[in-house]
């Protein structure tokens, strides 16, 4: 809670990221981008689909969380998922 709020309230400058890692290749970068809205911005790690659907898949997750809720569900998805079960949620 604190951690979110803080990010927002010194995030008028748009120089406020939040990151967290589980490892080298395995993490989430959320960037404040105004108005309690915050920008996650990952590699995709975990390939679905078919063939051709792996093949021209976007290489990055990106998704926007508008208010504190919505970017402490996604906190305590991506430390308590796994990752296939996190990118499900946010791609």
């Amino acid at each position: 809670d604190e951690l979110v709020s803080e990010a927002r309230e010194k995030g008028g400058s748009g120089m406020v990221s939040l990151a967290l890692s589980r490892s080298t290749k395995d993490y989430i970068n959320l960037d404040y981008v105004g108005k309690d809205q915050f920008l996650l911005q990952t590699d995709r790690l975990v390939k679905t689909g078919s063939f051709w659907q792996r093949l021209f898949q976007y290489p990055r997750i990106i998704h926007t969380a508008n208010g504190d809720k919505a970017v402490k569900e996604l906190l305590i998805n991506y430390i308590e998922r796994d990752r296939s079960e996190f990118e499900a949620l946010y791609s």
